[in-house]
């Protein structure tokens, strides 16, 4: 039978405490989706959103809220541009809402009911994304 003085088998606690310690931390700060923020601090786990953008403040981030419209414009001059949020009506359509982008070009509008909406910006020489300009909202 092997015996231990009291430093050794003190030793090996520390050493065990501080590798159990930097491996919990390591997993904890997981960046699974690779934008920039790991576990527990990233609103959207599974989607890159850097920004961590939360258009309507419920904790889960724009790229991932199902009930959230979003996107970003590409080009030379991003900040500024009205887009316009409109839904289907008795007469036609109805701006909803009108955005305006960022400096980094970023829209974002949360907490929507369940409808198809059109996006537009009010300037249709503008390329933005996503590419489709109807969006549905889906029944929850």
């Amino acid at each position: 039978m092997r015996t231990f003085n009291r430093k050794t088998f003190y030793l090996i606690c520390v050493c065990t405490v501080l590798v159990t310690v930097w491996a919990t931390d390591a997993l904890a700060y997981r960046d699974v989706d690779n934008d920039g923020i790991g576990y527990p601090y990233d609103n959207c786990p599974k989607t890159p959103n850097p920004g961590q953008q939360d258009a309507d403040s419920d904790g889960r981030g724009d790229a991932c809220d199902y009930d959230t419209i979003y996107g970003y414009f590409s080009g030379e001059f991003k900040e500024g541009i009205n887009v316009n949020i409109s839904t289907a009506a008795c007469s036609g359509e109805e701006i909803f809402d009108t955005l305006i982008t960022d400096e980094d070009g970023y829209y974002s509008i949360g907490d929507l009911e369940d409808n198809w909406y059109r996006v537009s910006p009010e300037d249709s020489d503008y390329i933005f994304a996503p590419d489709s300009a109807i969006v549905s909202i889906p029944r929850r």
